[in-house]
């Protein structure tokens, strides 16, 4: 499929793609294989999902809409399954139109879907995007460094495989 797209270097975005997955069936097996890790990281992805959601109650709040948490969460989860499809940072477009899709037809109205929606995304997405960017140069080149090195001690040790 990368062939078929991406005629540039297409073997070296293969390479990276196969590592990526790799690294996910990695992470999957360990999950699947200590218990430990599952019992921590669903009750914690749970209570991440319940502060979402009630981050978006409070935004409708503000606008002096009281919204059903239960409306609220539908459409926000199915609005973040749809918007993982078209393979864009943060759903960016998609998210947006299904969360004000979904609460139009849930009976909010258009503007007020709208209105929140785009305050909603401009908290969570785009003010993290630019807090993680400023925090980037002070910390990210340790972690950026960290990861080079990483990878080139992965690259040495699969040559060391392949001698």
């Amino acid at each position: 499929l990368i062939r078929r797209f991406y005629k540039k270097n297409s073997d070296e975005l293969e390479q990276k793609v196969h590592t990526v997955i790799d690294g996910f069936q990695d992470t999957m097996k360990l999950v699947i294989s200590d218990k430990r890790i599952l019992h921590y990281a669903l009750p914690l992805s749970f209570i991440i999902w319940i502060f979402e959601i009630l981050r978006v109650y409070v935004v409708f709040l503000a606008f002096g809409a009281h919204v059903s948490p239960i409306i609220i969460g539908e459409v926000f989860i199915m609005a973040s399954l749809i918007g993982m499809i078209p393979l864009l940072p943060g759903g960016l477009g998609a998210v947006d139109g299904v969360m004000i899709l979904f609460y139009s037809t849930a009976g909010i109205s258009a503007s007020l879907s709208a209105a929140a929606t785009v305050i909603e995304r401009l908290i969570s997405f785009w003010l993290a995007t630019v807090i993680g960017m400023l925090i980037l140069p002070h910390y990210g080149s340790s972690v950026l460094d960290k990861i080079s090195l990483s990878s080139k001690s992965d690259d040495e040790s699969d040559d060391e495989l392949l001698e």
